[in-house]
């Protein structure tokens, strides 16, 4: 049997990696899955690390940045444009006029 750690290393392995593998997360089945690939089972302390619930971390509280002042654009459009050109006459019939 070669050593956990030793075969670990060489693989890039980690014990969260492995127990996050098993499908049934036991101590039993923890020590079949070694035993299976002929590596010595680490400590049953290290496997409870692992095994324990992780702490919930204290939510942020999301603070939206304040909202941009926006300015709305002023623009002429055709249609005003031809409201004025109407009520005052156009050049040719002005000339009609005289």
């Amino acid at each position: 049997m070669t050593d956990w750690k030793y075969t670990y290393k060489r693989r890039g392995w980690n014990l969260q990696a492995v127990y996050n593998g098993l499908q049934e997360r036991t101590w039993e089945c923890f020590q079949k899955w070694h035993s299976d690939r002929g590596i010595s089972c680490p400590d049953k302390a290290l496997f409870d690390e692992v095994n324990k619930p992780a702490i919930a971390k204290p939510e942020k509280k999301t603070t939206k940045p304040p909202a941009k002042k926006t300015t709305a654009r002023k623009t002429t459009t055709r249609k005003t444009t031809r409201k004025r050109t109407q009520a005052k006459g156009t050049a040719s019939e002005d000339r009609q006029k005289k």
